[in-house]
Formats: structure tokens, sequence, C-alpha cells
């Protein structure tokens, strides 16, 4: 097979970049998404990365022979390392003035990651987490595609060596049929857990292998083209097929899966049946998309942190926001094409030595940035700035999350477990018992997800002045009530509570379930009460409300603060649902508790998002911090809001 440049492929790259750019700006117009089916770019970039190793292979077979998978991955680290090593250097760079430290460390692990080409897996099992950060402010989120080529290249080439000195005849059926597996494994997939079809490499191999086998056949079928009727039409018909998923797809349609198949059968079409002189032809290879095709790894690997970091400085980014974030990324794109990309593709500007020592030194150098920030626990004291603006208050709300989970750990730790989880049972909520048998006290079960935690450090912060109440808490997610109810009745602490109170952050999807559960908790001897829904706030500028307020004015003002968390609340949101539970408890007959009880003042119109002595009551807009429910707790006691369950 010749290896001479085909320009139109180049202009393809240029097609699934610009979509993957501008898919990741976000950008609607009359509400609608502008290429809501951008993120096909990557996928028709696996496809032209299939069709190029093949073509590699069997043109350096037919030259010399043989194959050196050495010279091979000596060609893959000058192609892909020194550019990722770039856009990692100076993403640390900024991340030491941008980043907060719970997202420091986020970021140098997700380097790591990147540098040893598992970040697929990695921000697989990152996004599972409970409480992920956006992936929008993750700079480094996109290399988890770099990885999954990257391991596809670590088994395929030695396995189409095997095949074409041993099985060459059957490879074009045995490809068939790996396509075909592979599609239908990656639509089973997308369909049992999207994040694990979308990130690892089982659901993209039938991506990759469709260019593999459209190269294969291009040298083992001379003239298989004139064999299939309407090829002129077929470049055309696949350029359409592209631009049809990526203007009307929306993310998750059996994707990866069959939804993802008109751009890869689109690819196939236009790399497969494009002519010289042909339309398409002429316009992939025009100079415009063949220039951006040049720099599209480059402008890959920068976009990403480009617009994480500025979603991290500008929250709610305008118009001219993302045109800056456009020509930054295009700017330093084709510097780093030119400075960066070019030279070390040169084995006579670059020799491998030279090579191998500048790799191990930007390895070494990246491992030991990541080690100081892991030993540092990020290194709170690069941000002064902030430290002088928060003065007492902690200003990485993650910190705040994880710290907000401390007295259920405690407790369990006490016991020789682990801690809670937001939206299940931990071993110790669902085989040890809290309640001392002996103790005469009524005992209150908090059922939910994480904002029965919330509520349940409120009750426990303030347990030593709520004489014969004592509490524990069963985590419970809001979808399939009924599925869970056998591990409840089964759990110690059901089996000795008097009360158990339903603390959810409720759904509108969930209410339906909801008289359903009442009624079996009823039935089993149990008074039951509803937490409403707490008070929830609508972020400024895109931050919680408290945040930004000491932002915008360089220190906390609680009174003003706590006057802007009553124009802050989201009644939209709680006002209705909070009305369709009190319906619901009062067709059962059930007491409801109400959190706006002890968080707002309607007479005063303020709301607590700081406490009387400045600290921080809320981590984002709904979770109490163990500041906010200590001050909770004074107000729960001083106003004998647990009253309700005892009437």
């Amino acid at each position: 097979m010749s290896l001479r440049y085909r320009p139109e492929i180049d202009g393809l790259r240029t097609v699934a970049v610009v979509s993957v750019l501008i898919y990741h700006l976000k950008v609607s117009v009359a509400g609608l998404p502008v290429l809501p089916g951008g993120f096909l770019g990557v996928d028709v970039f696996f496809v032209i990365s299939g069709f190029l190793i093949a073509r590699i292979i069997h043109a350096e077979l037919d030259r010399t022979g043989r194959f050196s998978i050495a010279d091979f991955y000596e060609r893959r680290a000058r192609r892909l390392l020194p550019a990722l090593f770039a856009v990692i250097f100076a993403s640390a760079a900024v991340a030491s003035f941008v980043l907060v430290p719970s997202a420091m460390i986020e970021f140098v692990r997700s380097s790591l990651a990147s540098i040893a080409f598992v970040s697929n897996i990695y921000w697989f099992f990152e996004s599972q987490q409970y409480g992920a950060r956006s992936g929008l402010v993750q700079p480094l989120l996109h290399t988890w595609s770099l990885a999954v080529e990257e391991q596809f290249y670590l088994v395929f080439p030695g396995l189409f060596l095997l095949g074409l000195r041993f099985v060459r005849r059957w490879l074009v059926p045995a490809g068939v049929v790996g396509i075909v597996l592979g599609l239908i494994l990656a639509e089973m997939l997308t369909r049992l857990h999207f994040p694990f079809s979308f990130y690892w490499l089982f659901s993209r191999v039938w991506e990759l292998l469709a260019g593999v086998l459209l190269a294969h056949v291009m040298v083992t079928r001379p003239g298989w083209r004139d064999r299939v009727p309407g090829t002129g039409a077929l470049p055309a018909l696949g350029l359409l097929m592209i631009a049809a998923g990526i203007l009307f797809m929306p993310l998750g349609w059996h994707h990866p899966g069959i939804g993802t198949v008109p751009a890869v059968l689109g690819t196939v079409l236009v790399i497969g049946f494009a002519r010289p002189g042909a339309p398409v032809t002429r316009l992939l290879s025009s100079r415009g998309f063949v220039g951006i095709g040049l720099i599209s790894y480059s402008l890959y690997l920068w976009h990403y942190p480009v617009y994480a970091f500025g979603r991290i400085l500008r929250p709610e980014p305008g118009v001219w926001d993302m045109a800056a974030w456009l020509a930054l990324s295009f700017a330093l794109a084709a510097a780093s094409y030119r400075l960066v990309e070019r030279p070390f593709r040169d084995r006579a500007a670059v020799p491998l030595p030279r090579l191998a020592w500048s790799g191990l030194a930007a390895t070494g150098a990246v491992v030991a940035f990541a080690a100081v920030m892991l030993a540092t626990d990020g290194l709170r004291a690069r941000l002064p700035g902030l430290i002088a603006i928060y003065g007492e208050n902690e200003f990485d709300n993650a910190a705040l999350r994880d710290a907000s989970w401390g007295p259920l750990a405690a407790l369990a730790a006490a016991q020789g477990h682990a801690g809670s989880n937001p939206s299940w049972p931990s071993a110790f909520e669902r085989d040890v018992g809290w309640f001392d048998p002996d103790a005469g006290t009524r005992n209150i079960l908090l059922v939910g997800n994480s904002h029965s935690k919330d509520m349940f450090n409120v009750l426990h912060l303030a347990a030593d002045r709520l004489p014969g109440h004592a509490f524990a808490r069963y985590g419970m997610n809001d979808r399939g009530l009924a599925g869970q109810l056998p591990d409840l009745f089964a759990a110690p602490n059901f089996a000795a509570a008097d009360v158990v109170v339903l603390s959810f952050r409720f759904q509108p999807g969930m209410l339906a379930e909801l008289p359903a559960l009442i009624d079996a908790i009823a039935a089993r001897g149990k008074q039951v009460a509803i937490l409403l829904n707490t008070e929830e706030f609508r972020p400024l500028h895109g931050r919680p409300p408290f945040d930004a307020h000491v932002r915008d004015r360089g220190g906390l003002d609680v009174a003003a603060l706590n006057a802007l968390g009553w124009q802050m609340r989201d009644r939209d949101r709680v006002a209705p649902l909070n009305a369709r539970l009190r319906a619901i408890a009062a067709a059962a007959g059930i007491p409801v508790l109400a959190r706006s009880d002890f968080i707002c003042d309607a007479q005063a119109e303020t709301c607590d998002l700081a406490t009387p002595d400045g600290r921080k009551a809320f981590y984002d807009g709904h979770h109490y911090t163990l500041e906010g429910a200590s001050h909770f707790a004074d107000r729960v006691v001083a106003t004998g809001w647990l009253d309700a369950l005892d009437r």
C-alpha cells in the first residue's frame, strides 16, 4: 500500500476536531445545543487511527518485508508524548494559581494517569464518585481518548502481524465478525452501564477495527471499489452521515453503539471512496481544512484545559469568553505544532537517545510535581489570596463535603467499620444496631440519601440537648425504593426504631413510589414522618452564594450574605415538591418536618448561609457543613423543632 499523503484525511480530521471543540463549548441557541453530537468527532478519529495503523503496517511490509514494532512505538512516542507533556506542564503552571487543593489532587492524579495512558480507566472510576466535580472543569479529562487508542496499539500490531502471517485469507471475514460483535457488545454495555461503555476500550474496538478492515481490504482486494455501485456519490453520503450525527444526535442515544454507526460508516465511506478531483475530496483537501487538520492533535490537546480553566475562572462564560477560548486554543495548537510536534517527529533533529532522555526527564517532572501536591494535600499555602479573603473559612468545598461525613465515619470506626455512603447503606448501617435497648429512648431512624446525612449531623450534634431521643441513619437511593426495602427491614436499626423519618432530596420521579413506601414501613409498626426538602440556593455567578459573596466583596458580611440567601432560594424547585410532599403526608396521616424552620427566618427575610460567628453553613447549594449543622442543631433545640414527632 502506498503511503502517499492524502490531504482529504487531514480535512476529515478538521471535521472531527472542530465538532469536538464546539461541542465542548456547550453553546446553545434559543435553548437548543449547537452540535449536540459533536462528541462523535472522537469516533471519527478512532476510525482514522485504525485505518492509518493498518496502512502503515501493510506499507512497511510491502516495502521491506518486515515490520518493526519497536520503530512503530518510537513513532507513536514522537507523535504523542512531546505535545502531551507540553500541555501537562502548561496546565500544571496554571493549576498552581487556580485550583483549590482537592481539585489539584484530582489534577495531578489525572496527569499521572495521562502519561501512563490509563486515564480512561481513571476517569471512569472518578466519574462514579459521589459529588464528583463536573467534567467541564477537569483540565485533562479529554486524555481518555488517547488512552483508548494507546491500549489498542499495545495489542493490535502483534495480533495483526500474526494474522497476516498465518491466517491472512481469513482476516477479512474475521474483521467483519469482530466489528459486528464489537458493535453488539458496545450496545449492550451502553444499555447496562453507560459510563463503563463510554470510557473503556471494549466499546470502541469495533470503531478502530472498521478503519483497520478498510485499509486491509484496500491492500488485499485490488479494484474492490470498482465492484461497488455508485462509488462517486459515497463520499458525499459519508460526509452527510457524519454531519447528521454531529448536528442532531444527543449524548447517550445508543452511544457507543448503534447510534455511533452513521459516524463510523460515514468515515469509512469518505476514506474508502474519495477520489482525486471529486467534490468531497476537493472540499476536504482545501487549504483551510488541511491546515486545521495538520494541527488537529495539538488542537485537541490544548482546547480542553483552556476551556476548563476558563470555566473555573468564569463559571458563567459569555460569548466573548468562549470566542477567546477558541482563539487561544488555536494559537496554542499552532505554536505547539510548529515548536513541539514537528521537531520531535524529526529523527535528525531529535535522535532516539535524546527523545528517550527527554521523555524520562518529563516523566520525572510530572511525577515529582504530583508527589509534592499529594504529600502536601494540594498545598493550600499556594493560594494566599483566597486564604486572606476567606479567613477562618474553608474555601475548598470538596474538603467541607468530605468533612461532613466525619461524624458517621467516627461512629463506624469505633465499631471497626468503614464510613457511610451517600445513597446506599454501609455495612455499619445495615448490620450493626446503634440504639441502646436499655436506654428507654425514642429511637429515630433517618432514611435517605446524602440529605439524611445532613439531618443526622444536625440531630447528632444536638443529641445531648434532646434527652429521651436517640438517632441513627440508613442510606438509601432515591430510585427503585421498593427493591431496597428488604435490606432496610432486615437492619437492626429498623427493628429497634420507633420513628422512621424519610429524609431524601426528593425528586419528582420518586413521589409516585412514596405512598407505597410509607405504607410498607407503617405496616411494620413504625411511625413514619417526612422531612421536607431543605432550602436550596441558586448559584450566583456560577458559584454557591457564600463563595460568590466572599469573592465579590473580598470578605464576609454575615448580615448581607444571609439577606442574600433569602433572595437566592430556589423556590421554583423546592416549593412545588414540598407542597406535593405535604399532600402525600396528609393523605397518609403522618407528620412532616420542615428544615426551612431552622434555616430561614421568614419575618426577617433571611436564610443562614453563614452562622452568627461567620462560618460557612452550606458547602454547595443544599448540603450543610459541619459548622452549619452545629448552628442548625442550636436552632432545633431552641425552637423545639423535633416536638412534631412526639405529638
